[in-house]
């Protein structure tokens, strides 16, 4: 009667399938790459700047904690300070305004991270009487 037709069964991928595959993954890790690395950077940088704050901060304090009148231009410098493993440079600057009053200038640096990293604090300070 009728011979049977000899049938060619596909099984298995294709290279075009398999490229295409491997697209979408490629497209994936990089995306998944990119966020990693953005998220250890922001990491990084607030670690820096909240250490950095830290400092700043407890500068201030020891200088606010001074009576008006002892603020002066013998205070004023910078300094070198490694803390958590990582070095800083902190400045300090006291103006004497025309009105009497007394800025104190507080800065901090990030010294070692190529990404640096700064925190400036500003105060002033009312004269005495």
């Amino acid at each position: 009667m009728f011979a049977k037709r000899k049938r060619r069964y596909n099984s298995g991928i294709t290279l075009i399938e398999v490229i295409a595959t491997l697209g979408v993954f490629a497209i994936f890790f990089v995306g998944l790459a990119t966020y990693l690395q953005a998220n250890l950077w922001s990491r990084g940088k607030i670690k820096r700047v909240g250490t950095a704050s830290s400092l700043a901060q407890r500068k201030m304090a020891a200088l606010l904690a001074y009576p008006p009148s002892a603020l002066g231009d013998s205070m004023d410098g910078t300094e070198e300070i490694e803390e958590e493993g990582m070095k800083f440079k902190r400045t300090v600057d006291i103006t004497v305004n025309s009105d009497g009053t007394k800025t104190v200038f507080v800065s901090v640096n990030v010294v070692s991270s190529l990404y640096g990293g700064s925190v400036t604090y500003t105060v002033t300070v009312p004269s005495e009487g």
